[in-house]
C-alpha cells in the first residue's frame, strides 16, 4: 500500500517462520482475500497549494510465492491508477514485509531483515522498530520509525461495518534532511495509526506527513474499509 496514501503502513504494516499463527490474526495472509478502501486525502504542496479528494484503494492477497528463503503472500495495492506489490510472510517474531515492487521495477527489492508490522504475541504497550517511506515530502524518504500497542480493545465503525475488538497501533519518527536550499536542514515527522480488526486486518489507518519546513508541503490521509471479499 501506497504508505502516504500507507499504507497504508504506511499504512497498513505485515511475514514464512517457525511460530504458529496466534489468534485472532489480525493481518490474514490467506490467497485470495482482497479489501477496498476508501482514500481521504487533505495535502498542501510546495507551492502551498492544498487539495483534497477521495480516492480507492484495492488490496489483494495473491498466490503465495517463494522469494529467497521465505515462502511469501504477494498482496496487490492498486491506488490512482498504479500498481505496487508487496510480499509478506510470517516471522519468527511475527509478520513482516519481506520484499517489494514498485511500478517500472522488473523484480521486488528485499527488506533486508524484514521489516516487522505486527508482533507475536500481541501484548498491550509492547513497542518494536519499523521503517517508512514518505509520499509526500521529499517523497521515498526512509524514516525509522517506533511502532506501539496501545489498545486491543478499541470498537471503530466504517463504512464495512463496526468492529469489536480492534488492535491500535500508533507509530511514528522524525528525519532531519540536509537542503543547500533550507539553510539548517529540514525535520521530517511521519506518523501513523492502524486499527486492526480480529480475522479482517486493517479496517482503518490515519497517516500524516509534517516538516518544520511548510514550503515542504505536508499531508493527512485516511483510509476506510469499504468492503472485504474472499
Amino acid at each position: 500500500m501506497r504508505r502516504a496514501l500507507r499504507t497504508a503502513a504506511i499504512a497498513l504494516a505485515l511475514l514464512a517462520g517457525s511460530c504458529s499463527r496466534p489468534a485472532p490474526r489480525y493481518y490474514p495472509l490467506d490467497p485470495g482475500l482482497a479489501w477496498d478502501y476508501d482514500v481521504y486525502t487533505d495535502t498542501t504542496d510546495t507551492r502551498g497549494r492544498r487539495f483534497d479528494g477521495r480516492s480507492r484503494l484495492r488490496v489483494s492477497n495473491l498466490d503465495q510465492q517463494h522469494i529467497g528463503a521465505w515462502l511469501t503472500t504477494p498482496q496487490r495495492m492498486e491506488f490512482g491508477g498504479s500498481t505496487i506489490i508487496r510480499y509478506f510472510a510470517e516471522v519468527h517474531d511475527g509478520v513482516g514485509l519481506i520484499a517489494e515492487q514498485r511500478p517500472g521495477a522488473a523484480e521486488p527489492k528485499l527488506s533486508d531483515p524484514p521489516d516487522l508490522m505486527i508482533p507475536y504475541p500481541i501484548r498491550l504497550g509492547q513497542t518494536w522498530d519499523s521503517n517508512q517511506k514518505t509520499e509526500v515530502i521529499d517523497r521515498g524518504t526512509s524514516i525509522q520509525t517506533v511502532e506501539s500497542v496501545e489498545s486491543t480493545a478499541d470498537t471503530i465503525t466504517v463504512p464495512a461495518g463496526t468492529f469489536h475488538s480492534c488492535l491500535r497501533v500508533r507509530g511514528g519518527g522524525t528525519i532531519k534532511k540536509d537542503d543547500p536550499d533550507l539553510p539548517g536542514g529540514a525535520y521530517i515527522t511521519l506518523e501513523s495509526t492502524v486499527w486492526f480488526a480480529p480475522e479482517v486486518g486493517a479496517v482503518q489507518v490515519h497517516y500524516k506527513e509534517t516538516s518544520n519546513r511548510p514550503a515542504l508541503g505536508r499531508a493527512e490521509v485516511t483510509y476506510q474499509l469499504i468492503a472485504m471479499s474472499k
